[in-house]
């Protein structure tokens, strides 16, 4: 087996993701529980998945944030109306990441389809720069 060499990094080893920035976004949250199936909520799967990821990233050396951590959205609590909730939840989500500077910046959902014909998982990717509310 081989030396490693002398003049290398060992952090870029070890910590692929070092000096990473990345948002990690579990959706919906609070009022807002996202699709469900029977008892089980959107919101409570991508919060776990989450907060799994984000031990991942922080292991492999990236400086994470989220904008939530528990069942919570980003409203004020006492701000009455569903949709007015939504509309501040989004703006202080994206100010979050704005804010936060991220190099990578990850929305976790679960998508319901009632036509079998649709399965498996989806991903939207899209490199835009998003201008502060």
């Amino acid at each position: 087996m081989p030396l490693p060499d002398p003049d290398s990094n060992p952090s870029d080893v070890t910590m692929p993701l070092a000096g990473q920035v990345i948002v990690l976004d579990p959706g919906h949250g609070g009022v807002d529980g996202g699709t469900d199936y029977g008892d089980v909520k959107e919101k409570s799967i991508v919060l776990n998945t989450t907060l799994y990821l984000k031990d991942y990233l922080l292991a492999a050396g990236a400086e994470v944030h989220l904008t939530r951590d528990k069942d919570y959205d980003l409203a004020p609590k006492d701000m009455k109306g569903y949709s007015k909730r939504k509309a501040y939840d989004i703006r202080r989500r994206v100010n979050f990441i704005q804010d936060k500077n991220a190099d990578i910046f990850i929305s976790l959902h679960l998508n319901s389809m009632t036509n079998e014909k649709w399965k498996g998982g989806q991903s939207f990717i899209i490199q835009v720069k998003i201008t502060r509310f």
